[in-house]
């Protein structure tokens, strides 16, 4: 079983993904997969992933060049955007799915 998360941003310094919770593997625990998926789907290069667990903290998988390093608390010298509306409504979503499996 994968973690379930989807991509909420790109950019050319980072990508921002959401662990969607809707399945039990986190996606810290799945990181070895998620940058494989992302370097051969999404042109990773040397960008960061920095992803949202289901907590709402911010945090980092960290890598070089696609191969996994480790994953780190926060997201230092990286400024994300305000949670956009969209943003805020299907974290509250995927809240209720949550609850509704337990």
């Amino acid at each position: 079983m994968s973690a379930v998360f989807y991509i909420e941003r790109e950019t050319e310094e980072y990508i921002y993904i959401i662990d969607t919770g809707i399945e039990e593997k986190l996606v810290r625990e799945d990181a070895r997969n998620i940058i494989a998926y992302l370097r051969d789907n999404h042109n990773l290069g040397s960008r960061r992933i920095i992803y949202r667990n289901r907590n709402g903290h911010d945090n980092e998988i960290k890598h070089l060049n696609g191969s996994f390093m480790c994953c780190g608390l926060g997201h230092k010298g990286i400024d994300l955007p305000k949670d956009s509306e969209t943003l805020l409504e299907c974290m509250e979503k995927l809240k209720k799915m949550r609850e509704k499996k337990d």
